[in-house]
């Protein structure tokens, strides 16, 4: 199954930003900009994998966490909080070690990629964060 259209719109907006800080501000702030930008896309197309690879090889699990997708605006408006649950759920799935007794190598490779992603787009979030406090930033 494909990403959700507004993903690559996201990702499309992501470049149009960071094409218009390297002229508005600087190379090393645009330069951070697009590395976060980078790990935030990977991120969201890989929980997008996650979500469909845990639907199709690992059915039970995948109806335990909530059934989680990327809603469409129907969807949403029907039931917001389906989508708030089964995204904690599923972070909980990501941060646990529930995913170990499915004794899958793929899907412990995907987990360890998701972690790494969300933690290195907190980290670039704090550190764009302080180049952009006047009092770091020339």
């Amino acid at each position: 199954m494909r990403a959700p259209k507004y993903l690559y719109v996201f990702a499309a907006g992501w470049l149009i930003a960071v094409a218009y800080l390297f002229s508005a501000r600087g190379f090393v702030y645009a330069l951070c900009v697009a590395a976060l930008a980078i790990v935030l896309v990977a991120y969201l197309f890989s929980l997008n994998y996650l979500m469909n690879y845990l639907r199709r090889f690992h059915t039970a699990t995948w109806a335990h966490l909530g059934r989680p997708s990327f809603p469409t605006i129907a969807e949403h408006t029907a039931n917001p909080w389906r989508f708030v649950q089964s995204g904690f759920l599923t972070l909980g799935f990501i941060f646990s070690t529930g995913y170990k007794s499915l004794e899958d190598e793929r899907l412990n490779q995907l987990i360890w990629l998701i972690r790494i992603l969300l933690v290195c787009g907190v980290v670039g979030t704090i550190v764009l964060g302080r180049l952009n406090d006047s009092s770091h930033w020339p």
